[in-house]
């Protein structure tokens, strides 16, 4: 028999129509029928179909299985990444909570509560942030909203029709920063660096120390081979590289391809992952108080056969003139990103640095000797191009 929706007035049916029964019979029918299925489901079946038609969700894996399958979205993203998420969320429900608004945004979230957080950020001075920061703000709130722990992907408050009024305050502030009297020069921010400076710095390399061995194989680290962030130079170890020999006999150093740039990293396009880095460091054969390779050799040389880790914690006072670092204790991520800061303020160098100075320098470098920007985004592992002539 055909089922007729309870939702049909039969009164506009004709008899005839519904195999030879009248309008009265098949409402019964109908009616009848609609109250056995209500009575034969379970409470907690008609939970789930309740709220499947209101929210279009799936009926929900086990819990241990979707710990697991967040556990595996989350190791792909950069720590950098997951932190700057989490703050910029702790942020944002600050700014709600002081204006007396519900901090509940994973559930409520609202484009006036959007529009309004985007018009008041600003610095601790009182000064407007740069574009790049304000959208990133955006992006970390976004991506915030859309992680595994949260699981709101349908919500997009980047290019979402309901987001246009917070989108376009954005757009204000950006407006606010380019006519305000502290912006600055987006190439200013990262220098190159300076020739003069290069000297002092190449010469503080002295390798008799713990230290100083160890800030030279760190700068090279930077330099050679184009990485950037703590947390890429954090994850290097004593098998990151490969000493080998060029078809000319040439000595150099190569990194393993398992240590992929925060660029390659969760990337679904195959050719992020070949030839990311084609970077060698050379040997410089007849100068070899200046040779990065001589130095790396010798570091390596002075870690404890036990200890993996490529940066581990300098002895002050080694008493073994062939272990001069300690065989349990890395340095942290902040000692590895302050190198460049601190040997600034250290060497008295015309310019605070920082250690995305070095990689900079790395670019203009190969610019000068007439390297295409196709072949520099080879070693420092940027995805576009015209990243590196930007």
């Amino acid at each position: 028999m055909m089922f007729v929706p309870g939702n049909i007035n039969l009164q506009n049916v004709p008899g005839q129509m519904i195999s030879g029964l009248d309008a009265d019979v098949v409402s019964w029918i109908c009616e009848q029928s609609n109250q056995r299925v209500i009575e034969e489901l379970s409470a907690d079946f008609a939970n789930n179909l309740q709220q499947l038609e209101e929210d279009g969700t799936d009926i929900m894996l086990p819990i241990e299985i979707e710990n697991q399958l967040n556990d595996i979205e989350l190791s792909s993203i950069p720590e950098s990444s997951k932190n700057q998420m989490k703050l910029t969320a702790s942020r944002f429900r600050y700014f709600l909570q002081s204006k007396n608004l519900d901090i509940r945004f994973e559930k409520f979230i609202l484009n006036k509560y959007l529009r309004y957080f985007y018009s008041e950020l600003k610095k601790q001075d009182g000064t407007y942030y740069a574009p790049p920061s304000l959208i990133c703000f955006r992006a970390a709130i976004q991506r915030y909203l859309s992680s595994a722990e949260h699981g709101r992907p349908h919500i997009n408050i980047i290019s979402g029709h309901d987001f246009q009024s917070a989108n376009r305050m954005l757009k204000a502030m950006v407006g606010k920063y380019l006519s305000s009297s502290n912006k600055c020069k987006p190439q200013d921010k990262f220098p190159p660096i300076e020739e003069h400076d290069m000297v002092q710095l190449r010469a503080s390399f002295d390798r008799t120390t713990p230290k100083n061995l160890q800030n030279e194989v760190i700068f090279n680290c930077l330099y050679y081979f184009g990485l950037r962030g703590r947390e890429t130079l954090r994850r290097l170890t004593k098998n990151t590289f490969t000493f080998n020999y060029d078809g000319k006999w040439r000595r150099y150093v190569s990194i393993a391809s398992d240590n992929l740039s925060k660029n390659c990293k969760a990337s679904l396009k195959p050719s992020d992952f070949e030839d990311a880095r084609n970077t060698r460091m050379y040997e410089i054969a007849d100068r070899p108080h200046e040779c990065p390779v001589v130095a790396l050799e010798q570091y390596l040389g002075k870690i404890p056969e036990t200890f993996a880790d490529l940066f581990p914690k300098p002895l002050t006072n080694p008493r073994d003139s062939n272990i001069w670092y300690c065989g349990h204790q890395a340095v942290g991520k902040n000692y590895l990103s302050e190198l460049l800061p601190r040997l600034s303020n250290e060497l008295q160098l015309s310019k605070r640095y920082t250690n995305h100075c070095v990689r900079v320098t790395t670019v203009s470098v190969m610019k000068e000797q007439g390297f295409a920007n196709e072949d520099i985004a080879s070693v420092t592992g940027h995805k576009n191009s015209n990243s590196v002539q930007r």
